[in-house]
């Protein structure tokens, strides 16, 4: 059998396994459990951090006969299928390639009619922010009142791309970048499956290189399992730079993140609160300034400030 890579392998298929995003399992749960489904979902946040997998997830909760308080079977046909990605009655869309008005009209054309084999007809729209605003205008009827065996579940990570009219439509979710910690007991877990050893250091390296992103972490563990073998180290994780003479050097990845986090301790609250609300919560100026009633001039100066403040702290670019 081909290789699988670890995103895929270790790719969630229940809601118990999606990580760092208790907020939208959770209330996708009780959903299920008091029947309170909604018509149409958006997921919306950064990269790699299960968007897709939970609108897969509640495509096997809606369809799957064996389906207990929205908790999949995992073992039946429909379940199998999508998981595969080979269900007739769940469409994956790819928003930036079925971008104009002609597809969406299709889209409306099939959701009339009754699913083959399962109980609802599902529509999956990934980067939904790339469709046009022809397109958008074309979906709005349909979002809010499709048939009842109809229901749309799209995802973005952009979410300020998509009309306001859509999202008032839908339910949406926000996910979050999840936390190193959480990722590095993930890793771990999946080593100890794979019969691969690693240090805590080696985890804790990878899972801030990730930036929150679970996918990003397994791709850099793939490439760490091809160059390192059964035993990862440290060693075999520190990124190497190259020094004024050109030789190659290691440098630790934990070290550097150690001494921005301390440079970020030393930072006025006002230039941390816009840092944080930047890279930590994803937000954009745009928003900062509308959130905490400040110029966006502000914001940007404080955000400039801050940054020179962590330069000079640590003694290096960042």
């Amino acid at each position: 059998m081909s290789y699988q890579v670890l995103s895929l392998k270790w790719r969630p298929q229940s809601f118990a396994d999606v990580i760092g995003q208790n907020h939208v399992t959770q209330t996708l749960i009780n959903a299920f459990k008091k029947d309170r489904v909604a018509q149409a979902y958006m997921l919306t946040g950064p990269r790699g951090v299960g968007k897709t997998t939970t609108a897969r997830i509640i495509a096997k909760a809606l369809n799957c006969p064996n389906t207990n308080d929205g908790v999949p079977c995992n073992t039946c046909n429909i379940c199998q299928e999508i998981t595969d990605g080979r269900n007739l009655d769940v469409l994956e869309i790819d928003g930036a390639s079925n971008r104009g008005i002609e597809e969406i009209r299709n889209l409306r054309e099939q959701i009339k009619y009754a699913p083959m084999n399962a109980s609802y007809k599902i529509f999956i729209i990934d980067e939904v922010h790339m469709l046009t605003n022809q397109a958008f205008n074309a979906l709005l009827r349909t979002l809010e009142e499709p048939p009842s065996h109809g229901k749309f579940i799209l995802a973005t990570t952009d979410i300020h791309k998509v009309p306001s009219t859509i999202i008032s439509r839908c339910q949406r979710f926000d996910f979050n970048r999840i936390t190193e910690s959480t990722i590095s007991e993930r890793l771990a877990m999946i080593l100890g499956e794979e019969k691969i050893s690693a240090d805590d250091e080696s985890l804790s390296a990878i899972s801030r290189k990730a930036d929150g992103s679970m996918r990003d972490a397994l791709s850099l563990m793939d490439q760490v399992i091809a160059f390192s073998g059964e035993t990862i180290n440290i060693d075999d994780v520190a990124e190497p730079e190259e020094n004024s003479d050109g030789a190659d050097k290691k440098v630790d990845i934990s070290h550097r993140q150690k001494r921005v986090a301390s440079a970020l301790e030393i930072l006025p609250p006002e230039q941390f609160k816009v840092v944080q609300m930047s890279f930590f919560e994803d937000k954009s100026h745009g928003e900062i300034s509308i959130e905490l009633g400040i110029p966006l001039g502000t914001v940007k100066s404080r955000m400039r400030l801050a940054f020179e403040r962590i330069r000079n702290f640590v003694g290096e670019t960042v």
